[in-house]
């Protein structure tokens, strides 16, 4: 069986330009904690993750953030200062998928094997990896569908 056999179609595109808090809505519809980031001609130019967004609402990183949530008796001020309510309304309409996309992914081909690209998203450590074609975005793969039709292939389900 093939990745085009079971690839998951994108319902709306998410476009390099589109804005932080159509992204966050984007999340919530579709139930993915990554989304691919097309640019107008439909090719893939990037991938946000849950992990990215994070990131905006965290006005600590690196060892001071770990130092900060280490800390019990700061747990009420820790809660506040990481929550989304320190982000402006303006900061959601103004960031773009642009300003915040992982560049650095791996795809998979639409006629790959679904144990090589088990394989792959293990070595690379993705649950959820962008199917491409020629550059062209056809959908995603989710590494559980490929391990249950895997798993159905062997008897073993």
């Amino acid at each position: 069986m093939k990745v085009k056999d079971i690839l998951i179609k994108m319902p709306f595109n998410i476009e390099n330009s589109t804005t932080l808090i159509l992204i966050i809505k984007a999340m919530k519809e579709t139930g993915l904690d990554i989304l691919p980031i097309v640019n107008k001609d439909m090719r893939l130019v990037g991938i946000i993750g849950l992990d990215d967004i994070a990131k905006i609402f965290a006005p600590y990183s690196g060892p001071m953030q770990t130092l900060v949530k280490s800390l019990p008796f700061l747990d009420d001020l820790v809660e506040k200062d990481f929550s989304i309510n320190h982000v402006s309304p303006e900061m959601l309409k103004l960031c773009i998928a642009e300003d915040i996309m992982d560049t650095n992914f791996i795809t998979i081909s639409q006629d790959t094997d679904l144990e090589k690209a088990y394989s792959i998203m293990v070595l690379h450590k993705v649950e959820i990896a962008p199917v491409t074609d020629d550059g062209h975005l056809l959908g995603i793969v989710r590494l559980l569908d490929i391990i249950n039709v895997l798993l159905k292939e062997k008897g073993l389900e």
